[in-house]
């Protein structure tokens, strides 16, 4: 299984068709075809359902080309490391409630260092998995997750989930909305909080009804920008993206949804010395921060 025969499955795969892959790849079809033909007997696996209009996805193909997502961004990502002609690219990971923390940090090291930054997205999850797997040299996700893994880990925030919407959806003016009052709105979280947040309902209260579930917090955001619910967010990320729109945010009764941002790192697998030197900076950037409390 070649690169270049994960590239040509991934543009089948988003053409929905071989003929369009081949003329996009600027091949001829047989011998496109004969490649897939031969990637699937390798894998033992079939990727492809072939349709009145061209072909689609099998289940097993679509873990497949999840998997060659990542690795074309590795292997990208190892390329413009080697080509750089500074030498000293920072290869880090993140979740998207984190980019404006993570941008202010970026910012603050460019102040005083020359570097290079590849920078990837992706959930909690999979950026642990990459992390494990050695295909960035560090990541910044926010809890909860489980710190079962043999890797070093450095709070970087102390944030809390809180409610924004239009002023006009809320019962009241208060700067706290109750669980009570949850229970009359309009609610949408990312998936990954709705667990999190009914672990800490008061067993006196039922499960919370949410009218939209998504899996980032920017669309939860953008939804509630436009009036159509309450969403649920970490209170980090208001502050930097909504600060001028017509939004108001309360904290939840209580305040049982603590989060926090974490750096994590495994310091036996650092691939590249401007990563190690951009974590120290970090470190020493909290380091200060607690020291000025």
């Amino acid at each position: 299984m070649d690169l270049k025969s994960i590239k040509n499955f991934v543009a089948i795969a988003e053409n929905g068709s071989i003929s369009k892959a081949a003329r996009e790849l600027h091949i001829s079809q047989p011998p496109l075809t004969k490649q897939m033909q031969n990637l699937e007997e390798e894998l033992n696996a079939t990727l492809f359902e072939r349709t009145t209009k061209g072909v689609q996805l099998t289940g097993k193909g679509k873990i497949l080309y999840r998997r060659a997502l990542s690795l074309i961004a590795f292997s990208e990502s190892i390329s413009n490391e080697l080509n750089s002609t500074s030498g000293n690219t920072i290869n880090m990971s993140i979740i998207s409630s984190s980019s404006a923390f993570s941008i202010m940090l970026i910012e603050k090291y460019l102040l005083q260092n020359e570097a290079n930054f590849s920078i990837s997205e992706g959930v909690t999850f999979n950026l642990l998995e990459s992390l494990e797997r050695h295909m960035t040299d560090l990541i910044i996700i926010r809890t909860p997750f489980d710190m079962d893994k043999d890797f070093e880990y450095v709070q970087l925030t102390d944030d809390e989930l809180v409610v924004v919407g239009k002023p006009e959806l809320f019962s009241s003016s208060s700067g706290t909305v109750s669980f009570d009052e949850l229970y009359q709105l309009p609610l949408m979280s990312a998936r990954r909080w709705i667990s999190h947040i009914e672990k800490h309902i008061p067993e006196t209260h039922g499960k919370l009804h949410f009218k939209f579930m998504c899996d980032d917090t920017r669309t939860a955001l953008s939804f509630a920008s436009r009036g159509m619910c309450i969403s649920l967010v970490p209170k980090s990320t208001i502050d930097s993206s909504f600060s001028n729109e017509s939004l108001v945010m309360k904290q939840i009764a209580h305040n049982f949804t603590k989060t926090s941002l974490f750096l994590v790192y495994d310091k036996k697998h650092i691939c590249s010395d401007a990563s190690r030197k951009f974590i120290d900076f970090i470190k020493s950037t909290m380091k200060t921060k607690d020291n000025n409390k």
